[in-house]
């Protein structure tokens, strides 16, 4: 993958300051590519603990979340997740609120956790109904059927 820091100085506008949605999409890029470790190294500015990590940087702490996920640190995604979908319920307005809602509803369910998960999966598809963000719907509505669908009750998975 080409060396993405022009790319960081020109998205931040000259000031290397790359917004916490820039970085977000271009790690997942970077884990898509085949770079998991690479993109996971774009988020060692944030702090360890999610506590720790300002409100102002709660896209990125999303994104890092969901990186975890995909490498199957399941605690660290758990730990990063939730403290951002903590911030949402609280009032934090996100970029892709749905995003970390899904995501964290995945995390729950792999952790086995699925009441949870379901409380995440069904405020996502409320959230991208009530925005009118129809591409997040069969995201949304494939977690928030899953439950339902594992457990026999037809009537709500479908």
């Amino acid at each position: 993958m080409p060396d993405l820091g022009p790319a960081l100085v020109l998205a931040a506008g000259g000031t290397g300051d790359t917004p916490p949605a820039v970085l977000a999409t271009l790690a997942q890029a970077r884990a898509m590519a085949g770079e998991a470790a690479a993109a996971l190294a774009m988020f060692a500015a944030l702090p360890g603990p999610a506590a720790l990590v300002p409100d102002a940087q709660s896209d990125a702490l999303a994104a890092r979340g969901l990186l975890r996920l995909w490498t199957g640190d399941l605690s660290g995604a758990d730990e990063d997740l939730t403290t951002v979908v903590t911030r949402i319920r609280g009032g934090l307005r996100l970029r892709y609120p749905g995003q970390a809602l899904g995501y964290q509803a995945e995390t729950a369910f792999r952790l086995g956790r699925w009441d949870e998960a379901q409380e995440h999966a069904d405020l996502a598809v409320f959230l991208a109904e009530e925005a009118g963000r129809s591409c997040d719907l069969p995201f949304a509505y494939n977690l928030a059927a899953r439950v339902a669908a594992l457990r026999g009750e037809w009537e709500l998975a479908t």
